[in-house]
């Protein structure tokens, strides 16, 4: 029965597909496009290619277009693997089923067109192609990873996808997308500048860079957070970020049919970290383990408002745009982390919020200021934490780095732990749309990442852009995005531990998940960049 709704589901796409392409065929601008090429199949009263030897069939009319028209030019410009079977129910039309496989390659072959037309008309690349098959490639890397691969939700992989492309295509290509990326940076930046103010009281110069001394990260970008994590406590405060989450919650549960919880859990992880759990408090307990890997996912694969001011502070003076770009990648990443989520980890369970949409859980602050001051101790938390972490994991990066080329020197060799990571990601940098000539590069900053999170990354991805080693204008763009998630070890702990401390009688289950939920996370932050890639030039 279930088999039987995906196949029907198809054949409708497939059908409404066929039925575009006939419209979209008779538009007068892109009427010399079709004239001009050979790869369109007029479904019109010619055998869709390879459909024959499936037994796959379609409801279309017979042709009524002239052999001149140049639509398709020879007959055997297709590898028909049969000629059409069944029989005309009425004059001019044939009543054929197309079963699934066989809908799968209309799909796939117009879609493809889709891509030439684009390209014919100047707006698409080659690489933009690559990093439309990377979305896909990166789906089957994590259905090699699942936990089951008979379990597959192809409503959450349909939704969650076209999620991305629909915004992705809105964020890049629609008409004022450019200003309103201007206006997210400009305030972004003025926010930047305001934050600048207590720093520089507490710090002096060390606050705001005004010395010789250089860059200092604890002095002119942590500070950052705390005044980002004030302020998002007074928004939520405000009810502001409330109902911005709900929309995008309800979105989750209405289109992609999740629980509640996980949807709630997920849409807030866009705009906040390890809180984003106190939001669904009441259901951790009882949640499946498919619900636990999806929301420590969400909280890996996307990064909270309050870090996101040290990256745009890294890249504002050589990455027009930045703000908007790390906004929408936060955001991109939130229906990927369901995506990835739910295919290395399908549901087998009922979940108990399964299609409903759970409300947030009211501020308890008593007011403006109780919010804003909430806000600021739970950032400073935060700034001892990242401190912490950049420390230790930074000094345990070079120890092994140590430990390996000690190793490798043996055998006359040369070996580096990020050297290896950045050799295991360089063909995902590939995959995802990267330049060959930046693959390496950006394969290093991503093994960088899972080890030593992504605040050095960034810091070594705004130096490699002011020293113009970047070959090409599309790799600081994809790698930014690929970069915008919590995806690393020291995240895994941190949301593991934060999970536990809250639904400890439950340990065992997500503690089990974890190494999953980090790999899918991964993989989400991949595919957040390979979308961007689709519509970047």
């Amino acid at each position: 029965m279930q088999g039987s709704r995906y196949s029907s589901t198809l054949e409708v796409i497939a059908l409404a597909i066929c039925i575009g392409g006939k419209l979209f065929q008779r538009l007068p601008a892109f009427r010399h496009v079709f004239l001009n090429l050979n790869w369109i199949p007029a479904y019109a009263g010619m055998t869709p290619p390879s459909l024959g030897s499936y037994g796959g069939q379609a409801l279309l009319r017979p042709s009524r277009l002239p052999a001149s028209s140049g639509c398709i030019q020879s007959r055997n410009d297709w590898d028909y693997a049969g000629q059409v079977a069944g029989q005309a129910s009425k004059p001019g039309v044939l009543l054929l089923r197309i079963k699934a496989f066989d809908s799968i390659k209309i799909i796939f072959h117009y879609v493809s067109g889709i891509f030439k037309i684009l390209s014919a008309a100047g707006f698409m690349l080659i690489y933009n192609f690559i990093s439309f098959a990377g979305i896909f490639g990166l789906m089957f890397i994590a259905w090699l990873c699942s936990a089951n691969r008979r379990l597959l939700n192809w409503r959450v992989i349909f939704w969650g996808t076209v999620l991305q492309l629909i915004f992705a295509a809105l964020v890049f290509w629609a008409p004022g997308s450019r200003s309103l990326f201007q206006w997210l940076n400009d305030a972004v930046l003025k926010l930047l500048s305001a934050s600048e103010a207590g720093q520089k009281f507490v710090f002096g110069a060390l606050g705001t860079g005004e010395t010789n001394l250089g860059f200092i990260l604890a002095f002119q970008a942590l500070p950052i957070i705390i005044f980002f994590s004030a302020l998002m406590g007074l928004l939520y405060y405000w009810g502001i970020m409330p109902r911005v989450i709900r929309v995008f919650a309800w979105l989750f549960t209405r289109l992609m049919r999740v629980s509640g919880a996980e949807s709630l859990c997920t849409a807030s992880n866009i705009f906040v970290g390890i809180e984003s759990l106190t939001s669904i408090r009441p259901y951790l307990v009882r949640m499946t383990r498919s619900e636990y890997c999806t929301i420590l996912t969400a909280g890996m694969a996307t990064v909270a408002s309050s870090t996101m001011g040290i990256y745009v502070l890294f890249l504002k003076d050589i990455f027009p745009g930045i703000a908007g770009h790390l906004i929408s990648a936060s955001i991109l990443s939130a229906p990927a982390a369901l995506v990835m989520s739910k295919i290395i980890f399908p549901e087998s369970e009922q979940p108990e919020t399964l299609g409903e949409h759970v409300k947030i859980s009211p501020s308890d602050d008593a007011g403006a200021m109780d919010a804003i001051v909430n806000g600021a101790m739970a950032g400073l938390k935060l700034v001892g934490g990242v401190i912490a972490l950049l420390i230790a994991f930074l000094g345990m990066l070079a120890l092994a780095d140590m430990m390996l080329g000690w190793l490798s020197g043996k055998f006359g060799l040369a070996f580096s732990l990020t050297g290896l990571l950045g050799r295991v990601f360089m063909p995902f940098a590939l995959l995802i749309g990267v330049p060959p000539e930046d693959a390496s590069f950006a394969g290093n900053l991503l093994g960088m990442r899972l080890v030593a999170t992504e605040v050095p990354a960034y810091k070594e991805l705004a130096v490699a852009m002011a020293a113009g080693k970047l070959m090409h204008p599309r790799s600081a763009v994809i790698i930014a995005y690929a970069l915008c998630g919590f995806a690393h070890i020291a995240s895994l702990a941190i949301f593991v531990g934060g999970t536990v401390a809250m639904a400890p009688e439950r340990r065992k289950d997500i503690v089990a998940v974890g190494f999953r939920a980090l790999a899918a996370a991964t993989l989400a932050c991949l595919m957040t960049a390979a979308v961007a890639g689709v519509f970047c030039r």
